[in-house]
């Protein structure tokens, strides 16, 4: 069907879809925002650039290193067989879904706690930030609930062959352990946008590169090699490195003095 270009296809629309969305955001910045940018009519402020540095240099060291920890982890999972790779792939999928609104809540919160830095509100500031928690965590348990309850339901959508038991009880347990995950990446979220908002990028690039190099890769190695757990060693693994992440991001919030944070 259609230009039948396969994996060169999906490629090729992500690269055009980036394009378009590319576009149209330059449109609303030229012709919607009161941030005019002037391409030819342009000065550069390196004291500003520096500090743009500064910000920017942890974001993308997280990220890249993230995204490497997720490749290794793909590895490891393979290890253990195409059925434990299926039900990691269908889980996550699921996962995925029923934690993007904490996570657009948590990209969000960013702007906000910014916004409140730069004027001075402290104190609400903090607020945003306990109301955000309260509404992230009211949202993760419903996910959680939707998981518990109705696990196979959501499973049937991804799996056509029933009779690959291996395959289903994996899945299944996997769910099981996500209904905890999706709980701890909820906050997860939230604590990643209250130090980006901060501006404390350099602890957001812990999260996001100690979750998975710190904590979930020597987990699984350990449980792989000194343990009998199996794929069940992958979803405690899972669960652990979003938990260890979470406390000691609330710990480190808590020494945080707000007086002392620099107004941009």
């Amino acid at each position: 069907p259609g230009l039948d270009m396969g994996i060169a296809g999906a490629a090729w629309a992500t690269v055009i879809s980036k394009l378009i969305l590319l576009i149209l955001a330059a449109y609303v910045v030229k012709r919607q925002s009161q941030v005019k940018v002037h391409l030819l009519n342009r000065e550069y402020h390196f004291p500003i650039i520096q500090e743009l540095t500064k910000i920017a240099l942890p974001s993308a060291l997280g990220y890249s290193g993230a995204a490497m920890g997720f490749t290794v982890l793909n590895g490891l999972i393979q290890s253990y067989g195409t059925d434990t790779l299926a039900a990691f792939s269908m889980g996550n999928r699921l996962s995925d879904l029923l934690t993007q609104p904490q996570m657009g809540i948590g990209m969000a919160l960013t702007s906000l706690i910014g916004q409140n830095i730069g004027a001075q509100q402290f104190d609400r500031a903090k607020a945003i930030f306990r109301r955000t928690n309260l509404i992230i965590g009211f949202i993760s348990i419903i996910s959680s609930i939707i998981i518990f309850l109705f696990k196979q339901n959501l499973l049937s959508l991804f799996i056509t062959d029933m009779s690959n038991q291996n395959l289903w009880n994996q899945a299944i347990e996997y769910l099981m352990y996500s209904t905890f995950i999706i709980f701890f990446m909820g906050f997860f979220s939230s604590y990643n946008g209250v130090f980006q908002g901060m501006g404390k990028t350099n602890y957001s690039m812990f999260m996001s590169i100690g979750r998975l190099w710190l904590f979930r890769l020597p987990l699984i190695w350990l449980f792989s090699n000194f343990s009998n757990l199996g794929s069940t060693g992958i979803w405690i693994s899972m669960l652990l490195s979003n938990g260890l992440t979470v406390l000691i991001a609330a710990f480190v919030y808590r020494k945080i003095d707000w007086n002392q944070l620099k107004k941009y």
